[in-house]
């Protein structure tokens, strides 16, 4: 909890900034965790308001981000209108909803911000008393992003956040456009840009959908816990058919049905996470699971924290038997909610116990599968039976873990595959199943290496 207290102190304004801010009181932020009093910390921010100038100035695009760190790093400031530009870095603290509710939080990696080498970064909270509305609240947002849009960034990241959970979805407060033009002009400079719990419409999703020659085909595009308006939804799924747009989707809302046919041919999305809820019906669930055992693109697959039925997850290692791409596998607490599991209900937690029987059951058709599948390396899978686990999945997990090196050594230059076969076989000298893994997987390079290869050759005028 966080306690604000106010203060009759007069700010000190530097001339350079009176034509930007009024003077103002300064805070005094006490924040800390209650039970360890001496984690608490006392914080001083100023808070200043915009002149008619300095409002003037945002509109007309006359700001630019180093400026607007400079007078709104650990400030509060007031825009006009009931919207409020938190920069005080405490958006991890209840404050008093005199402050208005956050509706765009910005996060980068680009300059550190106040908290140094963490990952709590130039992080902008814009923050709209209850009275503001839509019109100006998307106003604002489209004149920072526009702001954001003129600075060259490094090789950073953008994380672009509601500061809202579901249900209470925000919808996205900047315009298409304004995306569109941000992606367009950044995407040469960032190396990811991510959208979290906001719900998207037509002209936001056309511009994450653009054509191809606009935006960098590496921009790493993640949306996390969003969804879509109908119409929104179409442009999107469209833009995954054609292989454009997102390369990251975790935990979105979105249709299951029409989702499913457009990750079925999708090479671009490489990471790909369902949500938990239970409005996905199972034959929802089994249609997705079909349209990803087709799909050949996405490495990282998160099942976990679903109720997921014997028949459902029989059908499911089945069908990823033959999946050749995934090589990551999330299926943390997937019982099912019926007789043969029951719940356990602590302070915090709620999550369904899964009966000794199922767990042996589940173990063992993840053994079947992966005597087929040879591409998933890693399965998170909490409620297992131990002792299958350990005995047959650790080993083939391994296996399919160290074929990724007995491919490095095979695409090797010719120059380099000598030695890195040598420095892999002496690391491995106690392992038959990796040394015979390494010699049948580099068979020509050890006809090179062995002499009486060379002598055959001889005799035969070879």
């Amino acid at each position: 909890m966080a306690e604000v207290l106010s203060s009759s102190s007069t700010l000190v304004v530097a001339p350079a900034m009176e034509e930007q801010f009024l003077r103002s009181t300064r805070l005094q932020v006490l924040i800390g965790v209650e039970a360890f009093e001496d984690l608490r910390q006392l914080y001083a921010f100023e808070e200043v308001e915009l002149t008619e100038r300095g409002k003037e100035m945002l509109r007309n695009g006359e700001w630019n981000w180093e400026t607007l760190n400079e007078y709104v790093l650990e400030k509060f400031a007031w825009l006009g209108d009931g919207i409020l530009l938190d920069g005080s870095g405490l958006f991890m603290v209840e404050l008093n909803p005199f402050y208005g509710r956050p509706i765009l939080t910005l996060k980068t990696n680009f300059r550190h911000g106040w908290f140094g080498d963490h990952w709590f970064r130039d992080v902008l909270v814009i923050r709209a008393l209850p009275e503001t509305t839509q019109a100006t609240q998307t106003a604002v947002c489209d004149q920072l992003l526009q702001v954001l849009t003129e600075y060259k960034i490094d090789k950073g990241t953008i994380h672009l956040a509601s500061g809202r959970t579901f249900p209470d979805y925000l919808a996205c407060p900047f315009s298409g456009p304004v995306l569109a033009r941000f992606l367009r002009e950044q995407s040469s400079h960032i190396l990811e840009f991510k959208l979290e719990e906001f719900e998207l419409d037509e002209d936001q999703c056309r511009a994450l959908v653009t054509e191809e020659d606009v935006m960098r085909k590496d921009l790493e595009i993640i949306l996390s816990s969003c969804r879509s308006t109908e119409a929104g939804e179409r442009v999107l799924f469209d833009g995954i058919r054609r292989n454009r747009g997102p390369t990251s989707l975790d935990k979105c809302r979105f249709n299951a049905q029409p989702l499913a046919e457009a990750l079925r041919r999708n090479t671009r999305i490489k990471t790909f996470k369902g949500r938990s809820d239970e409005r996905i019906t199972d034959d929802d669930f089994i249609s997705l699971l079909r349209a990803l055992a087709e799909n050949v693109g996405i490495k990282t697959l998160g099942l976990s924290y679903r109720s997921i039925n014997d028949e459902s997850w029989d059908v499911m290692c089945q069908l990823l038997a033959k999946q050749t791409a995934i090589e990551h596998l999330g299926l943390d607490d997937t019982a099912s909610h019926d007789e043969s599991s029951r719940p356990i209900i602590a302070p915090g937690i709620h999550y369904m116990l899964m009966s000794e029987a199922r767990k042996t059951h589940r173990t063992q058709s993840l053994v079947e599968m992966l005597k087929v599948n040879t591409t998933i390396r890693e399965i998170d899978f909490n409620q297992r039976d131990s002792s299958i686990w350990q005995k047959q999945i650790e080993a083939r997990l391994g296996i399919n873990k160290f074929q990724l090196r007995v491919d490095a050594v095979r695409k090797a230059q010719d120059t380099l595959r000598a030695p890195l076969f040598g420095r892999a076989v002496h690391a491995i000298n106690d392992n038959d199943t990796f040394i015979f893994m390494m010699v049948t997987g580099n068979v020509d390079l050890l006809a090179e290496l062995l002499p009486w290869t060379h002598e055959r050759r001889s005799r035969n005028g070879k």
